[in-house]
């Protein structure tokens, strides 16, 4: 004799429940979170076959929720245009919030870490009476995917950050670079990229260490923050080298940040010592997307070629492909003019 449908549905969450835990452990600590989104997906289509269901990833800009683009489960249009609209201060991550589009009734379950979304699955409201049991399921499976979360994004935070001035590191910023040329072309966005590096910072490691050499690297880090949004990225790219990612920042706009950072860090005495403070200046390389290119080798390439001409033009300037800042003494050499 068969098992009824209400068996069925019993055996296949304790199944799909233990599955899913299985390859949360296989995955480990260093797995993004759209492996792991990804990885559950291919369960949810095995034991569910068509079911309009699936995972759309969030950021948070400001006050309002933007959807992030991607491949694998494409949002359904209606709830593309919905979600936005709901207020990320009414975001509850304990129950399901119901949304209809069109003739389609849709729940939708909000995942987050800190109380900070980061997506959301979704999926079509089925019969009455497979409802609760699907909302038990796939509430199971958040709640398992909400702890991975929490570990991932602490392990990857870890993995992200460069150990002596706690920015973001190299490997991050390809990472960023490549989601960020992405949303440009979906959304028809923009943004910057400043390639920062010190001038005559070797003397200092020569003449005071490196371990004052690590000690100032750490402060420029600090005016960086200092000068930035919290919406911005910065990036050690290497050594004494710095980028900059300027989010909804076009040409103009970027080229004022970073004569404003050039001119900070001229002005800034560094300390290298109970006794000893430092003046350096700073070269700045400008790159926006899409104005002056679209793929971000390129944009990289043309930020850090900027920064160069500004190296090879008399140090302490900013330059853009179409502009150049005028050639400044350095706060030393002023010093030395005055003596």
């Amino acid at each position: 004799m068969g098992l009824d449908k209400v068996d069925q549905s019993r055996l296949a969450l304790e199944d799909f429940s233990g599955t899913s835990l299985t390859i949360a452990r296989e995955l480990g600590d260093k797995t993004s979170l759209p492996e792991l989104v990804e990885a559950l997906g291919r369960i949810w289509e095995q034991r569910f076959g068509n079911r309009d269901l699936g995972f759309s990833q969030l950021q948070v800009e400001g006050e309002a929720l933007k959807l992030i683009p991607q491949d694998l489960y494409p949002c359904p249009e209606g709830l593309e245009t919905q979600i936005p609209l709901i207020p990320v201060a009414e975001i509850s991550y304990s129950h399901i919030h119901h949304l209809d589009i069109g003739n389609s009734p849709f729940n939708i379950f909000f995942i987050g870490f800190e109380r900070e979304p980061l997506g959301f699955f979704w999926w079509k409201k089925v019969g009455a009476a497979h409802e609760h049991s699907l909302q038990q399921l796939i509430m199971g499976q958040v709640a398992i995917l909400s702890r991975w979360c929490s570990r991932f994004q602490k392990a990857q935070e870890l993995l992200h950050r460069d150990d002596l001035t706690g920015l973001y590191n190299y490997r991050y910023l390809e990472s960023c670079l490549n989601f960020e040329v992405k949303r440009v072309q979906r959304f028809q966005s923009n943004f910057s990229l400043l390639f920062i590096d010190l001038d005559r910072f070797k003397p200092v490691n020569d003449q005071y260490g490196h371990l004052a050499g690590s000690h100032v690297l750490k402060q420029v880090a600090d005016v960086l923050r200092l000068e930035l949004r919290d919406v911005d990225s910065i990036f050690r790219y290497g050594g004494d080298e710095f980028v900059v990612m300027l989010l909804e920042a076009d040409g103009k706009q970027a080229y004022g940040v970073a004569e404003r950072i050039r001119e900070k860090i001229e002005l800034t005495r560094f300390v290298v010592n109970e006794n000893d403070t430092v003046s350096i200046t700073a070269s700045i390389g400008v790159a926006c997307c899409p104005e002056h290119g679209q793929g971000e080798k390129e944009l990289l390439r043309l930020a850090d070629e900027c920064m160069y001409k500004s190296k090879r033009t008399g140090k302490n300037k900013v330059v853009m492909l179409d502009r150049v800042s005028t050639t400044r003494p350095s706060q030393t050499e002023l010093e030395k003019e005055r003596r």
